[in-house]
């Protein structure tokens, strides 16, 4: 059976993206990562202080957190937003 891998992220600024925007994020995260990832997308201050019983909070609260490289991903993001 075919399955996915969810992966959550928390980025700062999606508050201000439009629908292309995060379309273009995701789709790079894709490239990069492959088909078999599913993106959720997460404004970053919900890390801190997610609405409770929200999908961000379970994930806070039962997923495993995966250490990034801060410069990459900050590279990633800008080169989104500034498409």
């Amino acid at each position: 059976m075919w399955s996915d891998y969810d992966l959550a992220v928390f980025v700062e600024g999606t508050e201000q993206w439009d629908i292309c925007n995060l379309a273009r994020f995701c789709a790079e995260v894709q490239k990069e990562a492959g088909d078999d990832i599913e993106l959720h997308v997460f404004p970053a201050s919900k890390i801190r202080s997610p609405e409770p019983a929200s999908f961000a909070a379970h994930i806070i609260a039962y997923g495993i957190e995966l250490p990034l490289d801060p410069l990459q991903s900050e590279d990633t993001v800008s080169s989104i937003e500034n498409e």
